[in-house]
């Protein structure tokens, strides 16, 4: 009778845990939105993202900068951003300081950062 009892005990156990974790696991969704890694219709390979002050999300890529407001994404060429714009240039890093200035690194060593929404400084 106790061997009967106990494993009427570890049977309800067993669905009463099978039960807990189907209703945790149904609890968490994710909505995730499908971003083209296009550009122009070229493929386009990120290689640093940095988020600034005001929430936009700024992707660096090998053609320039791409800053996303959660809906759009605007453009920034390279030669918008660096002083000598060679073919060979491209972007390298994007950062953020302590005072939320953005600051672009590129493969030929030139830097310019990004204040307040101005345009980029060389």
């Amino acid at each position: 009778m106790s061997k009967k009892l106990n494993r009427n005990k570890i049977y309800t156990l067993y669905v009463l845990g099978l039960f807990c974790c189907s209703y945790l696991s149904g609890q968490h969704s994710a909505n995730f939105i499908h971003l083209s890694s296009k550009l122009d219709n070229q493929n386009i390979k990120v290689t640093h993202t940095v988020q600034d002050s005001l929430g936009f999300v700024w992707l660096a890529h090998s053609e320039g900068i791409s800053k996303y407001d959660g809906y759009n994404f605007e453009f920034t060429p390279k030669g918008s951003i660096f002083k000598e714009d060679t073919a060979s240039d491209e972007v390298k890093k994007i950062l953020r300081d302590s005072k939320g200035v953005i600051w672009v690194l590129s493969m030929n060593g030139q830097i310019s950062y990004l204040e307040k929404m101005e345009p980029f400084h060389p």
